[in-house]
């Protein structure tokens, strides 16, 4: 039941956060299962070639809150180049 509850809100959650359809949503649900041994978030995310959300809260923290320079440098050191 746990189980079940937890897919319902995993599932609003990235609809919410999406503008995607139902279906689209379910098949890209149904990839990640396949692909992976659970379905979480950040293996949805990882599936359909989106960064996750908190590479991009950090992205927007360093631009917002640092220096110009360090910010740079930040995101460079996180893409590995």
């Amino acid at each position: 039941m746990a189980q079940q509850q937890s897919s319902r809100v995993f599932t609003v959650r990235v609809q919410s956060h999406s503008c995607w359809e139902l279906s689209t949503l379910l098949l890209m649900m149904q990839s990640c299962a396949m692909a992976y041994d659970e379905v979480t978030e950040d293996n949805v995310y990882l599936c359909v070639g989106h960064p996750p959300r908190r590479d991009i809260e950090n992205i927007v923290k360093w631009m917002l809150n640092d220096h110009f320079s360090v910010a740079y440098n930040s995101i460079l050191l996180w893409l590995r180049l």
